[in-house]
């Protein structure tokens, strides 16, 4: 196939139509927000209002969802779940489906629906793409090649084997140039289709080839890869295992290794709590140095869950180590879980908002004990040491290898 051409017209384009009079569907992201933005997309059909506007790339996927067929969808990786609404709200009789590795983004697609009373999706996680009852045959994956394109390799090879004989794959991406993409999934389902072109990028589309019954039609369930890096920190060097889909999968993060270097704790320290824990590897350390017997590991991020469940069966660790699988923390709100722990580990996201880091605080607050320890790093988060102050009345930051760790103690 030779390559596309970003000034050439797409051929067979399907949203040719006049702009509509009325919107077909209104929807709202964060419509609480002071500051509103309202998009006509596909054609008129779809009005949406948001604070700042769609993502370039999410508007595409909303496109594509106002002109895909099909009687059972799935969307992946949607940060909003807007395509989803869109799948519903156009159809109400289709069958729609979202999944997400990381659970702050499936509840929050699930808050978007209940604020537009879009109602009966079907909501998935895991380390992989669900094998369902019945095989959807629309899949909408948003990718994340500028980020990680690994973990796009794997979805988009998983996406062709949860398909029906015959469904679609409609994916995009936000360079009209692209090549890298295309090839994968040419490569993968053999065929593919322009089926959106615009300035802010394009959208893909890929048929399931196969006839029903046969070998073609299977749904294997495909594993996605899994590697070992060395850690080592201080004096200690260990091996872990991660993946495509975490956080800093290649090695152990700038931020942990400082807060690990600067780690010091009075012993006895019976218990550690490492929140957002990614593969595990800070409170797996943590734990090997204090011989702690308790630790609770917690991340939002299936795939991060499994890794740091793998990793500590792999360092002895997995009959006093709890995995939990959570967004919100409920878990740490139960009374047996207040003052039950003598250190909180926590390298809380950058990249998000500071909804996660005030989270995080507030729940170490709570789960320390009197004179326990909570020990936090970030960078470009300026409002870290002064939530942390805010919670426990004192905190001492040391500005190390470029990261602030900051600690606090419980009175």
């Amino acid at each position: 196939m030779p390559p596309i051409n970003p000034k050439e017209t797409a051929v067979n384009h399907p949203l040719k139509p006049a702009i509509a009079a009325r919107p077909e569907l209104s929807l709202a992201l964060d419509a609480e927000s002071a500051t509103v933005r309202r998009e006509r997309l596909a054609g008129g059909r779809i009005a949406i209002t948001s604070p700042k506007g769609l993502h370039p790339r999410n508007a595409l996927l909303v496109e594509a969802a106002a002109a895909a067929a099909g009687s059972h969808a799935l969307t992946v990786m949607e940060p909003d779940g807007m395509a989803a609404l869109v799948l519903r709200g156009l159809a109400p009789e289709r069958r729609v489906g979202l999944w997400h590795l990381d659970l702050f983004h499936l509840e929050r697609a699930v808050d978007v629906a209940r604020q537009n009373q879009i109602e009966r999706l079907e909501i998935h996680t895991g380390s992989e793409l669900p094998v369902l009852d019945e095989s959807p045959d629309l899949i909408i994956l948003h990718t994340q090649i500028d980020s990680e394109a690994g973990l796009t390799l794997e979805l988009v090879r998983q996406a062709h084997d949860r398909l029906a004989a015959g469904g679609k794959l409609l994916t995009c991406i936000n360079n009209p140039r692209d090549q890298w993409l295309r090839r994968q999934l040419e490569k993968t389902f053999g065929n593919l289709t322009l089926f959106i072109k615009s300035k802010g990028g394009l959208v893909y589309s890929c048929k399931r080839t196969g006839k029903p019954g046969t070998d073609q039609d299977a749904r294997p369930e495909t594993r996605f890869y899994v590697k070992t890096v060395q850690v080592k920190a201080r004096d200690t060097e260990l091996p872990f295992e991660t993946c495509y889909g975490v956080f800093s999968s290649d090695g152990l993060d700038g931020g942990s290794h400082a807060l690990l270097d600067l780690l010091k704790y009075p012993e006895p320290c019976r218990s550690i709590l490492d929140l957002g824990c990614g593969w595990g590897a800070m409170g797996i350390l943590a734990a090997h140095w204090f011989g702690a017997e308790r630790l609770v590991l917690i991340d939002a991020n299936a795939r991060a869950v499994e890794m740091a469940r793998r990793n500590a069966q792999r360092h002895g660790l997995a009959e006093r180590t709890e995995i939990r699988h959570e967004a919100n923390l409920e878990s740490l709100a139960r009374e047996a879980e207040t003052g039950a722990y003598d250190l909180v580990l926590s390298n809380p996201p950058y990249a998000t908002d500071y909804r996660v880091t005030e989270l995080f605080v507030q729940a170490a607050a709570r789960a320390l004990r009197a004179g326990g320890e909570a020990w936090m790093v970030g960078k470009n988060n300026p409002r870290l040491e002064a939530l942390m102050t805010a919670a426990f009345g004192n905190a001492a930051t040391q500005r190390h290898w470029g990261y602030d760790v900051v600690r606090a103690e419980k009175g």
